[in-house]
């Protein structure tokens, strides 16, 4: 996550969460008072035929003209924006570092890390990082999780904010952002023992997968598109794909097995009863304008109807509280 403020840091100061994707842009504007938090806003505008590839803005015009026209619609007065960057865009490491006296230390240390491992002349890359807590069996070190992605798709991604007159706050990780929002949906369900669940994204480019566990992101991989292949159902593909992932996630773990599947984004008809025919698994496709918080106060026209896509919009948003 990388916080144009703070790296990392956790801003108190709301934020719009935008979500750029194939399909279009999805804004959501959270508010208080207290918790649950509510929708205050929300907007979606559809963006052209090939405006995203493999991640990247090749339409910016295009797409400032669509994210222009979801603020219009949404009626926010908010301006300042948490983005995502997908996760094959973002190279993550753990690693650890003897503790510092002062916050400066660490940072300096950290840069001095990431300039030793990655693949890349450093003044390429953005860095950030989080501090995961102590070294276990290291007394005196940290553990810390590295953050770096090419500035060039950060810039990106700050360049089209600006352009539609939003000040870019924080730019974050899709995957992780998810895994905020369905935290949320999780709390919802009430489970009486935390077990890992599944997140399946479903998109017109792309389709990812995750899992996680009270909060914790453990595993993720990204699927085949059903584009990719035109003489297989995209149901079925979809059905195929998950189950591959879902293997190798079981072979990477001695937790208990997967407990529930979330679906949320561009569904085909008939997929989540799809899904839960092959994998036996309770399907759940979150409402995160009604379910996930607490209510809403003003969504755009037809922004129901896209009310599963606006999952990742939420979880950036969430960006501005603390539980």
């Amino acid at each position: 996550m990388f916080s144009l403020d703070r790296w990392l840091g956790r801003r108190q100061d709301p934020v719009l969460g935008i979500d750029i994707g194939a399909g279009g842009i999805h804004l959501v504007e959270l508010g208080g008072p207290g918790w649950p938090l509510r929708v205050r806003h929300a907007g979606y505008a559809p963006l052209p035929h090939g405006a995203l590839r493999d991640g990247s803005i090749v339409m910016p015009e295009a797409a400032a003209d669509a994210l222009r026209r979801a603020l219009r619609a949404s009626g926010t007065r908010l301006r300042d924006a948490a983005l995502a960057l997908s996760a094959r865009s973002v190279m993550k490491k753990v690693v650890s570092l003897p503790e510092p006296a002062h916050e400066d230390d660490l940072e300096d240390e950290v840069d001095a890390e990431a300039g030793a491992n990655l693949p890349f002349e450093r003044a390429e890359v953005g860095i950030d990082f989080a501090v995961l807590g102590p070294t276990a069996g290291q007394d005196g070190f940290i553990d810390v999780m590295l953050v770096a992605a090419r500035k060039e798709k950060i810039d990106e991604r700050v360049a089209l904010a600006v352009s539609a007159g939003l000040r870019p706050r924080i730019v974050d990780i899709e995957s992780h952002a998810v895994v905020a929002a369905i935290g949320l949906a999780e709390a919802a369900r009430a489970t009486a023992a935390p077990q890992p669940v599944a997140v399946l994204q479903v998109d017109a480019e792309r389709s990812h997968c995750l899992f996680m566990l009270g909060g914790e992101l453990l595993f993720e991989r990204e699927l085949a598109t059903p584009a990719a292949r035109h003489d297989t159902d995209p149901v079925e593909q979809i059905g195929i794909e998950f189950e591959r992932v879902s293997q190798m996630f079981r072979a990477s773990t001695s937790l208990p097995d997967i407990a529930h599947l979330y679906l949320f984004g561009a569904l085909p008809p008939g997929l989540p009863a799809a899904l839960a025919r092959r994998s036996g698994l309770g399907v759940t496709v979150p409402d995160p304008l009604l379910d996930i918080t607490g209510g809403l106060e003003r969504i755009a026209p037809g922004e129901q109807a896209q009310a599963s896509a606006c999952l990742l919009a939420c979880g950036l948003a969430l960006r501005s509280f603390d539980r």
